[in-house]
């Protein structure tokens, strides 16, 4: 069991603790949610800071940097393996969006205005939009027409209901 204390810069504790279900190692927020993503050596849990309630919680399975997406997304980085994208309602794992290159490197490096995630894998740095449309568009561009059930599962998610509106 961890504690979650907030603190000012001058020192007094601003709000109640958090009780969460692990040791947290770091704290994602973004500007005016409520929402704060902590995670573990081998958790992570969605916090309302409003009501100081986990709002959900998940097992992952390596330390790990996150980041929470203005459109309802969480990026996590696997460092030496790759990057998962996780939906936040509920918490759950979407699927892989970038792997680490062949000497296993891969570091998540930060997510922009627009939701898109920047990450560097050994010398190359790529942009990828955190936008299921966008996804969907990019697979019926390269299937040449409308997906299988297969492709959308492989190419798009395979919790997201197959809708092949290509």
């Amino acid at each position: 069991m961890g504690t979650v204390h907030q603190f000012g810069f001058d020192g007094r504790q601003l709000a109640p603790r958090i009780n969460l279900p692990f040791v947290p190692t770091n704290a994602t927020t973004l500007p005016g949610s409520p929402i704060a993503l902590f995670d573990g050596e081998a958790d992570i849990a969605l916090v309302d800071m409003e009501s100081r309630e986990v709002v959900s919680a998940a097992a992952i399975d390596s330390p790990s940097p996150t980041a929470l997406l203005p459109n309802g997304f969480a990026v996590i980085g696997r460092q030496g393996d790759g990057i998962d994208l996780w939906s936040t309602d509920p918490l759950l794992r979407l699927g892989r969006i970038a792997n680490a290159d062949p000497e296993g490197l891969i570091q998540l490096l930060s997510v922009d205005a627009t939701g898109s995630v920047w990450y560097s894998s050994g010398e190359r740095y790529q942009r990828i939009p955190i936008d299921p449309e966008a996804w969907i568009e990019r697979a019926c561009e390269l299937a040449g027409g409308t997906l299988t059930a297969d492709e959308w599962s492989q190419f798009v998610s395979a919790t997201r209901p197959y809708d092949p509106a290509c």
